[in-house]
């Protein structure tokens, strides 16, 4: 996540910053809910999600991992990393 922390850093206020814990609630959620196909659409999801829930946020990169997929492989897992902006 990018976003300005000059306030929270002078502050030492969490109300001047994201509630990290609130965040990762929210991912759960998205995670825990109903399931998606693609990685890189709970990628979309979750970066669609913390930007519209959180306005301080100017940009948010995500990454999934599928663990072992579906291929005639051994892969510890496969990986998107997905950015977005406001």
């Amino acid at each position: 996540m990018k976003l300005d922390l000059s306030r929270a850093a002078e502050s030492d206020d969490v109300a001047d910053t994201v509630n990290y814990a609130e965040v990762h609630a929210l991912v759960k959620e998205i995670v825990e809910g109903p399931p998606v196909k693609l990685i890189e659409k709970l990628a979309a999801s979750i970066a669609t999600a913390v930007l519209g829930t959180y306005t301080i946020i100017h940009e948010v990169t995500v990454g999934v991992t599928k663990p072992n997929p579906p291929f005639d492989i051994t892969f510890d897992g496969v990986t998107v990393e997905l950015t977005r902006a406001r």
